[in-house]
């Protein structure tokens, strides 16, 4: 505002220490005199402090009133800002995606794998399926250009231990097995259970009988990638619809966007278009994936792998900081 309105906080305070120097003043003018004061500079006191009284009753009432403009244009400022990062986190998830159909388009429809890459161990020491980690195959995409470090972390990011790699190695990775014929920078890190992680989001596992969905299905249904989600123990029916049970409720994954005591994120598609979810398990089949359970169709719950999955091909997303042939190899991780 360049209209000055009222008093500064300084001139409050000025205002306030006016009133006690003068009831100073007026204390040792009664107290040391013999005789009272004339009359008229008791009345001149008590005309000031009424004044002063009156001013600093405006005084209040200006504040309230400013009090109230700044919530009200914080409001709409908050919800902008909030809109503007949901957007922003979409626009790198859909980036991610785009990367990982383009990968495909040269490689037989298959989206990255570091196994099929690195057959000769000469990036990382791992062997076959044992290098299929977030890590590696995030790490891949960047070291080809595909995507950028800065892509990785999300504007919405509310865990501390995820930053941008800032040292991320393009050429001669000092990590690698042969830094002359490394594919990869291995010392990328999605792992931030221990110390800092450089990635974000959740991808589908790519694992198993999922292998056939880490391809360019281009299914409308089928989520890749998006933001991590909590932690899920199970589903079970809770007013007649299957729920999903968040296993911490203080999760951080529910502060990223949304009301904090629940989730809702971006998620990315096999078709490249990206949706604000915002339930962990959907219930509309044009809408939302489902497996094949004992008990027929059932909607799938993204960040939960569901033991009753017949065929073993329901969507499982989760940052994967181990990887290997069989289920037991796998290690996702939460928050």
């Amino acid at each position: 505002m360049n209209a000055r309105a009222g008093f500064t906080a300084v001139e409050l305070l000025v205002c306030v220490g006016a009133m006690t120097a003068v009831g100073s003043i007026s204390a040792v003018t009664f107290s040391r005199g013999t005789s009272e004061p004339p009359s008229e500079m008791i009345k001149e006191i008590q005309n000031e402090i009424r004044d002063m009284r009156s001013r600093l009753d405006r005084l209040d009432e200006k504040l309230e009133r400013l009090q109230q403009e700044v919530h009200a244009a914080e409001q709409p400022q908050g919800a902008a800002a909030a809109m503007q990062r949901q957007i922003k986190d979409a626009t790198q998830i859909r980036g991610i995606e785009q990367a990982m159909i383009i990968w495909a388009q040269n490689n037989g429809d298959r989206y990255p794998l570091p196994s099929e890459i690195d057959k000769g161990d000469r990036t990382v020491r791992e062997k076959g399926m044992d290098k299929n980690t977030t890590s590696n195959i995030v790490s891949l995409l960047i070291f080809n250009g595909f995507i950028s470090p800065e892509l990785c972390l999300s504007p919405a990011e509310c865990n501390a231990n995820i930053e941008v790699d800032r040292d991320y190695e393009f050429n001669l990775p000092n990590a690698a097995s042969e830094r002359d014929k490394a594919l990869w920078d291995p010392s990328f890190n999605a792992d931030f259970t221990k110390g800092k992680g450089n990635f974000s989001y959740a991808h589908m596992q790519p694992h198993g009988n999922r292998l056939a969905r880490w391809s360019s299905t281009f299914l409308s249904v089928e989520a890749q990638v998006g933001n991590r989600g909590p932690e899920i123990t199970g589903v079970e029916p809770v007013n007649g619809r299957l729920t999903a049970k968040v296993k911490d409720p203080n999760t951080v994954t529910f502060l990223n966007h949304g009301p904090r005591e629940s989730w809702e994120g971006n998620i990315a598609y096999a078709d490249c278009h990206v949706d604000y979810v915002t339930t962990l398990l959907g219930d509309d089949p044009k809408a939302w994936d489902r497996y094949k359970g004992r008990a027929g169709p059932t909607f799938d719950c993204y960040f939960y792998d569901e033991p009753d999955d017949v065929n073993r091909r329901n969507i499982f997303m989760s940052i994967f900081t181990k990887a290997g042939p069989q289920d037991k190899d796998w290690t996702a991780i939460w928050d």
